[in-house]
């Protein structure tokens, strides 16, 4: 890995991962501001007013009646998937592929620098903004949480409930890193390595709109994501977090090796 690299990536893309931090923390505080564990009877009132294809395509649902169970309907299972996904989106072309198609990959590698060595910086880059972003956003609701509601925080939910929705951008950023090392062009990079988390993203929301498409949960990795079954810590979340993280250190090593491998054309 090479420190000067991941200083420059750094500083072309720390504005980014900042502004999608920021509308993150702001979502977040709206969405804690507007709960009220004495009157869940009344917000769940206000909901059945609205189109209920529409909540649970979203994935809003209030788990259970308790501030980790609003959070996670509410925030993490929409929110906390949909703005990331943007960032590994954009982050993914940029990691790679912009390099290769502008032409300046040629510059990089004129430098003592190897195909790897450049690879694998981009990459742990990619991997770990991504994992800070996350964790950034789950420690200020643990803060909030334990500081407003403290019997309402169960510390070891709250934790698998986070270290499950990393495991899914591990996987996800790592078919964003994969693609842009796959190919040459901008375009290509973002058809696939966007192309693809999105589409999992939508096959998810309609598995969730209706259950005449439910069927359709089977196709995408989101079905690892399971936050009912991760608030109720069920034996099955292990194995789904495991192929998650697994899957997405395959992704980034293939990306890798792929790169060192193919022709540039540069």
């Amino acid at each position: 890995m090479n420190k000067a690299l991941l200083k420059a990536t750094l500083k072309a893309n720390y504005k980014l991962w900042l502004i999608i931090l920021l509308v993150m923390l702001m979502y977040s505080s709206i969405i804690i501001s507007m709960y009220d564990p004495n009157s869940m009877e009344g917000w769940e009132a206000i909901l059945e007013m609205m189109p209920q294809e529409l909540l649970k395509a979203m994935g809003f649902e209030l788990i259970e009646p308790t501030f980790l169970g609003y959070v996670s309907g509410y925030y993490y299972g929409f929110i906390i998937i949909m703005f990331p996904m943007i960032y590994i989106s954009i982050m993914g072309q940029r990691s790679i592929a912009k390099y290769v198609d502008n032409g300046s990959m040629s510059f990089l590698l004129a430098t003592p620098n190897t195909r790897k060595t450049i690879a694998t910086t981009q990459g742990f880059y990619m991997l770990t903004s991504t994992i800070v972003l996350i964790a950034i956003i789950a420690m200020s609701i643990l803060m909030i949480g334990l500081t407003a509601y403290p019997d309402d925080v169960e510390f070891m939910k709250f934790f698998m409930l986070n270290v499950n929705v990393i495991g899914l951008f591990v996987c996800l950023s790592g078919i964003a890193f994969l693609a842009s090392c796959m190919f040459n062009e901008i375009g290509s990079a973002v058809g696939f390595g966007a192309g693809i988390p999105v589409g999992f993203f939508v096959i998810n929301m309609l598995a969730n709109a209706t259950d005449d498409l439910s069927f359709f949960r089977f196709f995408t990795v989101f079905t690892l994501f399971d936050t009912d079954l991760i608030l109720a810590l069920k034996p099955i979340i292990y194995l789904q977090m495991m192929i998650m993280y697994l899957s997405g250190f395959i992704f980034y090593a293939l990306g890798i090796r792929i790169f060192m491998k193919k022709d540039l054309h540069i």
